[in-house]
């Protein structure tokens, strides 16, 4: 990994043998990246770094084990804070952010207790949203308790997907319990109440 500032001023910074880069993302003048480690011991477990300046290295932010599982949602970018999820034993399925310091980077909120899975993370203007498992909720970086949105139950074995984002209003795929197919649905922040907008497959 190279960072360079537009002239021959960088730093490289060699990758493990036994690590695979997994995320890569920048927040401000700050680039995260995520490593993964592909060999045993360590197999599974991984790290969140920053750069702040191609002059220096690469500061270590968090590094995640069998106890703190990054689940492979990816970093999303909002309110200049780098966001990620992990799964963790004592809490289920949790939210975390960074400022790209080791002290800035912390546990945000739980998102419903043990066995929960995050599947997706966007930003909108305004509020990240977050989907885990069935649900689809959002915070404005501030608040850790996350407004959940009413969706109708979802057939088993399927979760809302395919997020997209336009002001702070987003659509995706959902398939309610008694719908013939996946359907099309928008939310946004000034109510809990999702809507319909159109079936998405044809039946058969």
């Amino acid at each position: 990994i190279a960072a360079t500032d537009g002239t021959t001023t960088r730093t490289v910074f060699a990758v493990p043998s036994n690590q695979d880069l997994v995320a890569l993302a920048r927040v401000g003048d700050r680039a995260f990246f995520e490593l993964i480690a592909n060999a045993a011991p360590l197999i599974g477990g991984s790290s969140l770094w920053s750069i702040a300046d191609p002059a220096t290295a690469p500061v270590r932010l968090a590094t995640f084990t069998a106890d703190r599982v990054r689940n492979g949602s990816g970093l999303t970018l909002f309110s200049d804070r780098a966001w990620f999820s992990c799964e963790e034993p004592a809490f289920g399925a949790t939210l975390w952010s960074s400022d790209g310091t080791p002290a800035g980077t912390s546990r945000f909120a739980t998102l419903g207790g043990p066995g929960r899975t995050v599947r997706w993370m966007v930003a909108s203007d305004h509020a990240l949203w977050v989907c885990a498992d069935s649900a689809v909720m959002w915070t404005d970086s501030l608040n850790p308790n996350l407004t959940t949105i009413a969706l109708p139950q979802p057939v088993a074995g399927t979760s809302p997907s395919r997020p997209g984002v336009l002001g702070d209003t987003i659509v995706f795929d959902h398939w309610p319990i008694g719908a013939p197919t996946r359907e099309l649905w928008r939310a946004g922040l000034g109510s809990t109440a999702p809507q319909r907008l159109a079936p998405i497959e044809a039946p058969g």
